[in-house]
């Protein structure tokens, strides 16, 4: 009886890394075929080219006041931010 669980635990073992597997080369084969050159960063100097805009992005982070946590670390980003 041992046998038989230890061949369907090893059988369920590669069976499920096979699927990983073939996940692996269809995300190796979608990721060549996508642009490369999306994303640039354009020196200070320049400025943008036609039909482009600058991208500013702002957030906001809410943060519990300073000694909201019983053990908190002196130099956590609590009440700081």
């Amino acid at each position: 009886m041992k046998d038989v669980f230890t061949a369907f635990l090893i059988f369920s073992l590669v069976i499920s890394l096979g699927g990983c597997a073939g996940s692996m080369i269809e995300i190796n084969a979608k990721s060549q075929s996508t642009k490369s050159n999306v994303f640039v960063e354009n020196p200070d100097s320049e400025t943008p080219l036609a039909g482009y805009a600058d991208l500013v992005i702002k957030i906001f982070l809410k943060t519990p006041p300073a000694g909201y946590y019983l053990w908190e670390p002196r130099d956590s980003f609590s009440g700081k931010l």
